[in-house]
């Protein structure tokens, strides 16, 4: 036997050893009971694009820190569930063109990059607190995003 082997039998042994009631039947589970917090009847506020219109303080969470962005709105005098506007971070400004569709918001802009423009895409939800969340895509993979209505 290798040490290679010896290690990942002690670990396996200790997974078990670790595991209560290893290899012994198990009786079942009643499921709690729903109290008020569990409960998923609460209505969420019906995202518009005009209730989309105005300034918002952004935070982008990539590699553990947080960037702070600033989104204004506006909304799309000849279609409802269009808007534009422009976001601003450390990186500069952008504008930027969404829409609300069945509630969920997808917007995007371009930004210059090292290698050329970068195409940034949001997409997200409001929230029961009308916050927004969702994930931000620029192709090399998704990063989570918040949003709340600057005061």
């Amino acid at each position: 036997m290798t040490l290679r082997s010896t290690a990942s039998c002690l670990v396996a042994f200790a997974f078990v050893a670790a595991t209560p009631a290893f290899g012994q039947q198990t009786g079942t589970q009643t499921p709690p009971k729903p109290t008020a917090e569990t409960k998923t009847d609460a209505k969420l506020p019906t995202l518009t694009a005009a209730g989309l219109a105005g300034k918002w303080a952004v935070t982008v969470n990539s590699q553990g820190s947080q960037i702070e962005s600033a989104l204004d709105i506006k909304t799309d005098a000849k279609d409802p569930k269009k808007f534009t506007g422009t976001i601003t971070s450390q990186m500069g400004e952008a504008q930027l063109q969404g829409e609300v569709v069945d509630g969920k918001l997808t917007f995007s802009f371009a930004m210059a990059g090292g290698s050329g423009d970068l195409n940034v895409t949001f997409t997200g939800t409001q929230q029961k607190d009308s916050s927004l969340t969702g994930t931000l895509n620029f192709g090399q993979g998704e990063i989570t995003w918040s949003a709340v209505k600057a005061k």
